[in-house]
């Protein structure tokens, strides 16, 4: 077929869905499917490439796109398409029109590469910071910061996001291109984390300053000058009179007045400007010189980040020796969660996977564990981190972006990705559904760390969150290693806080037992008198290692001092000093079993998130905090769904719950037996027997893609067949063996051991279904019959092998400009040394026959 007439056939079919949603699963909405960020490469798309890209996103499960251009491909320059130019917009328009077809939604980055900036920033409107001038006068200065990994007509300063005009004139350009060109505004907007390095002043912040905090900031400019000693920053910002408690509550009061800016000038109204133009926001607020939960609760969809390999010992799971440390801890994750639980916001999502390993290292077994440490953080909105555009004639592997996962058509991962893409919906489709049910609200203690924490700005980096605020961690993670569940709330939000039937709830109607204030020195006395009130009127709050002693930051310091002081006096005799005197019910499965679970309330009950995210399983019964009585197990790697086997215990409920390390599950309460379908299959308990079979001889593997076949008696990695072509496959290899089955009849599982990376299994000819992690198991009773059987399992490897060879050939396969394709720090790298990763079985499957258990 002509490949252009094959192009615009694909644009004009819908995608295929990427699941048959089962009727007892939550409605999959489309914002259930992941979602992507789509580097544009130079901005050089062409419509035929759209045509065949988007519907071929769409088959495979994705759910929408979000456009960010960055720098272009070397000797490519004719082809780039200038940021918001005619013909760029043109392409945007096209894009909508094939994601519409295709059901995939189409997002953007309100800028190139990151931070926001451009050509049409002025000098006046670019990122300031506080300088000398000859005298030692301090004035406004400039960062001199352009926007990173810019793409064509993206290049220039990074704008000041603590000036309100600044901001709407950059937002001006993006109105401009939109009405101009008659081009639909895109799902929604984005905004990367803030890394505006060394903004630390604007124009109107001494004005601002006195307005918000009562006094006059240039009385103490020679303080300022050590802050701000632009020869020697990062030293002297250690070094400010650590033992003046003035200096102190001033730095916090510069540091509380910047974070209210960037809140009202730059968030707000970004996202003002979006709603106005029927768009919603999406933002990464960590990184910022603000109070995160403000920050992330302002905008349509709050986005975390994770970043590196979490290391949580799963059984059988491989670790790569190339890996950074990690940054996902779920004390960071929650940030965001938190923000859209408070504030009503029912969407969550994470930048996924950025470096969880070296590129062309990563494999889906290593994704699963990262997903599921994200749905227990409340994440609920997957963003893979990302998809880069690359032209079907472009050699492999491709055009590539340096730091990412690499989750796209050229990469061997994409043949089984669908079954993870799959795997998300099921899961999402539960994590959008119902609303928020944790335990505590936990109270930021935000002026601790301002007031606490050297001279200078205060950025909430991920990468520096241990040493910013590692006594709030240590309470967070003790009240979830305890059973419990929270959320974090600000100042802000606790002053709208109510009670209602002994639950606090938050104006956006989502209730808690108990609020937590863990260890806090420092506390506006408007949040103390509002935490006293709510006592006074039955609330639950819980003061954990000591009250507030005094109040923050240096503005008429003596009257808030005086009104926190008959506060104070009164807290100790309302509010509770223990978590167990709250009397809230802890989850069992993480205070005793040590799983990974999130808890959401519905209609008809409650739904449970939950993974092994640890060395061990569990087979056991396990007690509930809520009443049930009923409860459906949902399987989200296939799609079954079972009854659940329950018991009583007193007044609590009790599931039998066996997850292997490394598997999830998903449970569903119902409050009354009516609620809960009928005609579900109960679940049923199995152990193994003695009888098994061993898959150790008589195998072949073929390599369809190269045209080979290996008669190799046992299964092994395709690495030791001694072929250079096979050595350097990035694809697939199909092994295939007879073996004997004296009984078929009952339950059998395959254990396929060690792969290299996933498996298609069929057994006699009949597709049994996809193996992408661990543990590689799966039951197979009804596909076997007694006496000859055959087994085919296609196995796909990783594109390491092929892209060490590229390297050892000496190919020139990075070819993109700026910052090229570089390591896990940032360096220049190759591939060359690298020694061959195994691919395909690692050893031999083993079927086991099952016998019934019942249950005690």
């Amino acid at each position: 077929m002509n490949k252009r007439f094959y192009n615009i056939l694909l644009a004009l079919l819908p995608a295929f869905p990427a699941m048959a949603q089962d009727s007892f699963w939550p409605e999959a909405k489309p914002e259930a499917k992941p979602f992507a960020r789509w580097w544009w490469m130079g901005s050089a798309v062409d419509k035929e490439n759209l045509n065949y890209l988007i519907p071929e996103y769409g088959r495979a499960g994705i759910g929408g796109l979000e456009i960010t251009p960055i720098y272009g491909v070397q000797g490519n320059d004719a082809n780039d398409i200038p940021f918001l130019s005619k013909r760029w917009m043109e392409m945007l328009d096209h894009c909508n029109k094939v994601g519409a077809r295709a059901g995939v939604k189409i997002d953007m980055n309100t800028g190139t590469g990151w931070p926001f900036g451009g050509p049409l920033v002025t000098k006046e409107d670019a990122a300031c910071k506080a300088a000398f001038d000859k005298d030692g006068k301090l004035i406004v200065g400039r960062t001199g910061q352009k926007v990173k990994r810019a793409a064509p007509g993206g290049e220039g300063w990074v704008m000041d996001h603590f000036d309100r005009g600044a901001v709407e004139r950059y937002l001006d350009r993006f109105t401009k291109a939109f009405e101009e060109n008659g081009v639909a505004y895109p799902h929604n907007f984005f905004n990367d984390s803030y890394e505006v390095y060394g903004a630390s002043w604007t124009p109107a912040l001494l004005e601002e300053f006195k307005k918000r905090r009562g006094y006059d900031l240039r009385k103490h400019e020679q303080l300022l000058r050590k802050v701000f000693d632009t020869k020697n920053e990062a030293a002297q910002a250690l070094k400010i009179d650590e033992n003046s408690e003035e200096n102190r509550r001033i730095i916090s009061d510069y540091r509380q007045t910047l974070g209210e800016l960037l809140l009202e000038n730059f968030t707000q109204t970004w996202t003002a400007w979006a709603h106005k133009h029927g768009s919603l926001t999406r933002n990464q607020a960590h990184g910022s010189p603000a109070n995160l939960i403000d920050i992330y609760a302002s905008v349509d969809i709050p986005e975390c980040e994770g970043f590196g390999l979490s290391q949580f010992g799963i059984k059988g799971l491989r670790r790569d020796s190339l890996v950074r440390k990690n940054f996902s801890d779920l004390s960071m994750l929650k940030y965001a969660s938190s923000a859209a639980h408070i504030s009503g916001k029912n969407l969550v999502s994470a930048e996924s996977f950025t470096w969880l390993t070296e590129h062309f290292r990563t494999s889906l077994s290593q994704c699963k564990p990262e997903i599921d440490l994200f749905m227990t953080a409340g994440i609920n909105h997957m963003y893979f981190h990302g998809i880069t555009y690359s032209p079907q004639e472009a050699a492999w592997p491709g055009w590539k972006f340096y730091a990412s996962v690499d989750m796209s058509p050229t990469n061997s991962i994409w043949h089984d990705a669908p079954e993870m893409f799959r795997y998300i919906t099921r899961c999402q489709s539960f994590m959008q559904w119902g609303q928020p049910d944790n335990d505590f609200l936990v109270y930021l203690p935000i002026y601790d760390m301002w007031q606490e924490n050297g001279g200078g700005l205060l950025l909430f980096d991920i990468h520096k969150m241990d040493r910013l605020a590692p006594k709030f961690i240590a309470s967070i993670n003790s009240i979830v290693s305890k059973g419990y569940d929270c959320d974090y709330i600000s100042d802000n939000f606790v002053s709208k806080l109510s009670l209602h039937d002994g639950k606090l709830r938050t104006e956006a109607g989502v209730e808690y037992s108990a609020l937590v204030v863990p260890g806090v020195k420092l506390m506006p006395h408007e949040t103390a008198a509002k935490l006293l009130a709510l006592a006074k009127q039955g609330a639950k709050i819980i003061f954990l290692d000591q009250f507030p002693e005094d109040v923050p930051g240096y503005g008429k310091l003596k009257a808030r001092r005086k009104l926190f002081g008959s506060i104070a006096k009164e807290l100790p005799n309302h509010c509770l000093t223990s978590l167990d005197a709250a009397n809230v019910i802890p989850e069992e499965m993480k205070s005793r079993y040590g799983l990974s679970a999130i808890r959401r309330k519905n209609a008809t009950g409650h739904h449970y998130f939950i993974s092994s995210l640890q060395p061990k399983g569990v087979s056991d019964w396990v007690r509930l905090a809520v009443p049930a009585d009923g409860i459906a197990l949902f399987n989200p790697m296939n799609g079954e769904v079972k009854k659940a086997i329950t018991r009583k215990n007193g007044n609590a409920t009790e599931v039998l719950l066996h997850l292997e390390s490394g598997e999830s599950c998903i449970l569903q309460t119902y409050n009354a037996k009516a609620d809960m379908p009928s005609d579900l299959k109960n679940d049923v308990v199995y152990a193994p027997s003695a009888t098994t079979v061993s898959l150790d001889k008589g195998w072949t593997v073929a390599f369809p893609s190269l045209n080979k076949e290996f008669k190799i008696d046992t299964p092994s990695s395709w690495t030791t067949l001694g072929d250079a072509q096979v050595d350097s496959l990035a694809g697939s290899g199909v092994y295939t063996t007879e073996f004997e089955v004296a009984d078929a009849t009952g339950e059998w599982q395959l254990d396929l051991g060690d792969v290299r990376e996933s498996a298609r299994v069929k057994i006699n000819g009949e597709y049994v279904g996809t193996l992408w992690a661990v543990p590689y198991k799966i039951n197979v009773g009804k596909y076997l019959k007694e006496g000859k059987n055959t087994i085919e399992l296609e196995v796909t490897n990783l594109p390491a092998n092929r892209i060490a060879a590229l390297d050892r050939k000496g190919v020139q396969w990075r070819k993109f400009k700026e910052i090229n394709l570089v390591d896990l720090n940032y360096k220049k790298t190759g591939y060359a040394h690298w020694q061959l990763m195994e691919s395909g079985l690692n050893g031999a499957p083993r079927l086991t026959k099952l016998n019934t258990v019942n249950p005690k």
